[in-house]
């Protein structure tokens, strides 16, 4: 489970940001069906929820790329952690 913990952030990042963008784009539907219930055009409320999307939209690619460069960062350290190791080793058998 915790094996390969970098790589599962990352692939956990482009899943969440992949479902966040199809949610957002199916609330882009909601104001058509909206607009015949509040007697308004659907055009007003679209106009009127963009900078919604817009905030959403970067709020979700912002933390999408924080949780892949946390993932990334995981990865780079592992391997370096056993490229160290392996430098260990090559200096204990060598002295």
């Amino acid at each position: 489970m915790f094996k390969n913990i970098g790589k599962k952030i990352k692939t956990l990042s482009k899943v969440i940001f992949w479902l966040g963008i199809l949610l957002g784009a199916l609330m882009l539907l909601v104001p058509f069906f909206a607009a015949e219930t509040a007697n308004t055009s659907p055009t007003t409320i679209l106009l009127a929820m963009i900078p919604t999307y817009v905030v959403m939209f970067v709020g979700l690619w912002l933390s999408a790329l924080l949780m892949y460069g946390f993932g990334e960062l995981i990865e780079k350290t592992q391997q370096n952690n056993e490229y160290l190791a392996q430098i260990a080793a090559n200096t204990i058998k060598e002295n």
